[in-house]
């Protein structure tokens, strides 16, 4: 006979067993049993205006230093001029990623953004993922921008000095997943890391959105200055997001139709798909680029 630490979903209940059917939250999902004094913080947030597909609090989140990551949000969004529509049915998460091994993560099918409730400076890198995934999400374009043929030059710059100086890089010396050399070549991540490093650029530091400039130039995975012609770019493709993200449209000037489409997103990625992307765990407000863990994956 199994013992009752073998037998799954079983919880002790005074003198006898009672079975039970709870299950984990996934990381994309809203918790069901939360305090309602946070609940009640999570509606009166500022930044439920923009992401309007919800605003979740993890309980050990410091509610006053959301007030600095907030004021810095809307930095960003005047120093870039960046459109509504981008938030619109898009929920923001506070939550604890330690076992993701992550700062941040992006489920594009869900269209949730989370954030490790620790640190932030991820936001950048995540939210350059929302605009390359809802572009190509049967939203602006019919493909990712990180697909089309005006970002290609900025991909192979940002390759060819990954390849030059980047030999002895671990984060690229494995041969599958996260760490590797495919993984971070790929379009994918490199629209994520370009749009990064040019918020890093413009905006006031510190900041708790993204890490320091002089930090990215020195990692041989980002710009070793931002090539000409890089901020205009995103300003293009930040400006597609006045049109109806829900609705089909023609692709725009900053977004070929070239590439495949936008990975599924799930708990776990398929066999060579990108799943839910991500950022290594880092501390502080001015944060730099760190090797992730060997033990995340990607």
């Amino acid at each position: 006979m199994e013992s009752c630490r073998d037998a799954p979903h079983v919880a002790r209940g005074g003198d006898f067993l009672v079975e039970t059917r709870t299950r984990r939250a996934r990381t994309y999902e809203r918790k069901k049993n939360r305090p309602r004094w946070l609940v009640a913080e999570e509606q009166r947030s500022a930044l439920a205006s923009f992401f309007t597909g919800g605003i979740e609090y993890d309980t050990r989140v410091n509610l006053a230093e959301i007030e600095l990551f907030t004021e810095d949000f809307r930095t960003f969004r005047r120093t870039f001029g960046v459109p509504a529509g981008w938030g619109t049915a898009v929920e923001l998460k506070f939550r604890r990623l330690g076992r993701h091994r992550a700062d941040g993560l992006y489920y594009p099918d869900q269209r949730v953004l989370v954030l490790d409730a620790a640190s932030w400076c991820s936001f950048a890198h995540e939210f350059g993922h929302l605009l390359d995934y809802r572009g190509g999400a049967g939203g602006v374009t019919t493909a990712a921008f990180s697909c089309g043929k005006e970002f290609l030059p900025f991909h192979e710059i940002l390759v060819r000095r990954m390849r030059d100086e980047g030999g002895d890089e671990p984060r690229l010396s494995g041969r599958r997943g996260r760490l590797s050399w495919k993984y971070f070549s790929s379009p994918l991540e490199c629209f994520a890391r370009a749009f990064e490093q040019c918020v890093s650029e413009a905006v006031p530091q510190p900041s708790t959105l993204v890490g320091d400039p002089e930090g990215y130039r020195r990692d041989p995975l980002f710009f070793r200055e931002i090539p000409p012609g890089l901020a205009e770019y995103f300003a293009v493709v930040l400006g597609a997001g006045t049109r109806a993200l829900d609705a089909p449209a023609t692709v725009t000037a900053a977004a070929g139709s070239s590439g495949g489409g936008v990975p599924r997103s799930s708990d776990r990625p398929p066999r060579g798909g990108a799943g839910p992307s991500r950022r290594c765990r880092v501390s502080g407000r001015r944060c730099r680029p760190k090797a992730p863990s060997r033990r995340s994956w990607g």
